[in-house]
């Protein structure tokens, strides 16, 4: 994130941020220490205590790019020529999942209907499928991927969801 961003976030830039965490011995810290410190003592915004937690941790070495406190993840998006209702169908019924995902390699966990799907992958990572409007007849599907074991992980189902996502695409729009 950009200074001049930070700024209007917090009131300092990141050089404040990264004096301010490693005069308290931020790198000795958990992320749940230093997040609620920075809100607690510094007086930092909740979004923003997590975003200067992450970036402090990333510029010491402490998390890696797209390293959550739950593993690696990513997030693929695609916007699809299709309303919702007929997008969803092929996020949650069987049939047509399995049209653009393997069907063994997903197992049902919760949804909030029409928005939010989540699966448990053969793996044991976790598979969550966003669906929103976008105008009357187009909708984008955001997958996101959690608890993937490395950056390495990370890029290879990147790639796998994009061409899923554009399979997804074809399906919707015949």
């Amino acid at each position: 994130m950009a200074d001049a961003s930070l700024i209007t976030g917090t009131g300092h830039d990141w050089d404040h941020w990264l004096r301010v965490l490693d005069d308290w011995d931020g790198t000795a810290r958990t992320h749940a220490a230093i997040a609620r410190h920075l809100h607690e003592v510094h007086g930092v915004p909740g979004w923003w205590s997590q975003t200067v937690t992450v970036g402090y941790e990333r510029a010491r070495g402490m998390r890696a790019l797209h390293e959550t406190t739950r593993g690696f993840e990513v997030s693929v998006s695609k916007t699809v020529s299709g309303p919702v209702d007929r997008v969803w169908a092929f996020l949650r019924d069987a049939d047509r999942l399995s049209s653009w995902i393997a069907p063994a390699s997903l197992r049902f966990r919760s949804e909030t209907a029409g928005k939010r799907v989540g699966y448990t992958a053969s793996d044991g990572t976790a598979v969550s499928l966003y669906l929103a409007p976008k105008g009357d007849e187009r909708s984008t599907v955001t997958v996101t991927h959690e608890k993937l074991a490395d950056a390495d992980a990370v890029a290879g189902a990147r790639t796998d969801w994009r061409a899923r996502l554009a399979r997804l695409a074809e399906l919707v729009a015949e």
